[in-house]
């Protein structure tokens, strides 16, 4: 019965990502629209990505004693440079012979892997609540992470045009990022590893900051520095305003 809750908890927190794809299939193709979106998207990254390395700057920070603190940070600046330069070897290798039209899913595929990295991480946290008896606070790291999902579904979904949206590929793409929220949440009830967590939020890291960048440098091309950084503002407000909503809805337990 346990197992089965802690299952529901994780696929809660991360399928809500599904959320964000009926509004990508509204604005539909128009260029305006979908630059000012992927902007969105980028703003959204960004708070994710200063999440991330808070986050996973938090046992450097608690360690104490010089190995303790060396080791951590060398943990984390190789699990940073591995999620960069993973993903730069992917698009090196891959997208690049790729067809013109299909760039736009393998954006959407690199941004579902570093999410889905970062989601990871998210459902060991959830987990751990679990374990530990706090079943009130894993519910509302469900809720949180949830609401969170929903705003990255925006960044996963926005580079796709419509033609590109078979049912196949949505699935494959919330899976991607949405699906280690439910691994690392199981992982996370069984296994605790601040090590484990340093690195994957390392990894996340360096994962959504090339995916960042991607994203970014593509509006400011595509649609100018205006519609950029407006959208950039906005996804960025979009994120710091759910996260304020959620800690404020929990009393500060998140």
């Amino acid at each position: 019965m346990l197992e089965l809750t802690l299952l529901f908890l994780g696929l809660l927190a991360g399928f809500t990502i599904f959320i964000g794809l009926p509004i990508v299939a509204l604005i539909g193709d128009n260029e305006r629209s979908k630059g000012f979106l992927s902007a969105i998207a980028a703003g959204i990254l960004l708070f994710i990505l200063i999440e991330i390395l808070s986050d996973g700057a938090e046992p450097i920070t608690a360690t104490r004693g010089i190995l303790h603190l060396a080791g951590y940070s060398a943990l984390y600046l190789a699990g940073f440079t591995i999620g960069v330069f993973t993903l730069v070897a992917y698009e090196d290798r891959l997208v690049r012979r790729m067809k013109a039209q299909r760039v736009e899913y393998s954006m959407a595929t690199m941004t579902a892997y570093g999410i889905g990295l970062h989601n990871f991480g998210e459902g060991l946290a959830i987990g751990a609540a679990f374990a530990s008896g706090a079943l009130g606070l894993a519910t509302l790291l469900v809720i949180g992470f949830g609401a969170h999902n929903t705003t990255e579904g925006f960044a996963v979904f926005s580079p796709l045009k419509r033609a590109q949206m078979a049912t196949g590929r949505v699935v494959w793409l919330g899976l991607l990022g949405g699906g280690p929220t439910l691994i690392g949440t199981i992982v996370g009830g069984f296994f605790d590893s601040g090590v484990l967590t340093t690195f994957l939020y390392a990894l996340a890291g360096g994962s959504v900051l090339y995916v960042l960048i991607t994203v970014f440098s593509g509006v400011l091309n595509r649609s100018g520095k205006r519609v950029g950084f407006m959208g950039l503002l906005t996804g960025f407000a979009l994120g710091f305003v759910t996260d304020i909503m959620i800690v404020f809805a929990s009393n500060g337990a998140l």
